[in-house]
């Protein structure tokens, strides 16, 4: 295989979101193991479903959360200058949020080898805090924050937000914060 028809079927791989995220991305089930992220019948009916307006209500313990972290990270991780955004319902969530885009992150493999040619999957992480995450090579961040903490990229662009627990917010701030995004 020649550099080029490797190089063209990275960007293949790099261009098919669903694909990339269940070759790529390992993910903790329900016994608390690690193994690859592969849709279940929710995950993939939403996926296939979704646009950049969802509100979902949906039922516990299915799988949507990790669906939509996976959706975010794999952008996040490939399209430059891209702002994910997460608000959380209060402060005790923030670091498990984090925590789950942070193990998507350092669960990535550094390369992938196509045809015997290797080609850089993982960006490098510049700001790695419990707030931020940031991939200087690409110009792109992922944030989380409360739903109390609205000024979180106030006049800039949010490419990709995911309000939880929307319902335990103070109507106030929900009102706002969803005139934002």
């Amino acid at each position: 295989m020649t550099k080029e028809e490797a190089l063209a079927r990275f960007r293949g791989l790099l261009a098919d979101k669903k694909r990339y995220m269940e070759t790529f991305f390992k993910v903790v089930n329900k016994q608390g193991e690690v193994v690859p992220f592969r849709m279940n019948r929710a995950q993939s009916h939403y996926y296939e479903r979704r646009s950049n307006d969802d509100k979902v209500l949906k039922a516990r313990q299915i799988g949507i959360t990790t669906s939509i972290n996976t959706d975010f990270a794999a952008d996040a991780f490939t399209i430059p200058n891209l702002a994910v955004v997460v608000m959380c319902q209060d402060d005790d969530d923030v670091p498990m949020f984090m925590g789950k885009y942070k193990d998507l992150y350092r669960r990535l493999p550094e390369v992938v080898d196509i045809g015997g040619w290797e080609f850089k999957l993982k960006p490098a992480l510049g700001n790695d805090s419990d707030h931020l995450m940031t991939f200087p090579e690409l110009g792109s961040e992922i944030i989380i924050g409360t739903a109390g903490s609205i000024k979180i990229r106030r006049g800039k662009t949010i490419h990709r937000f995911h309000g939880t627990e929307v319902a335990f917010w103070p109507d106030s701030t929900a009102i706002k914060v969803m005139a934002m995004v």
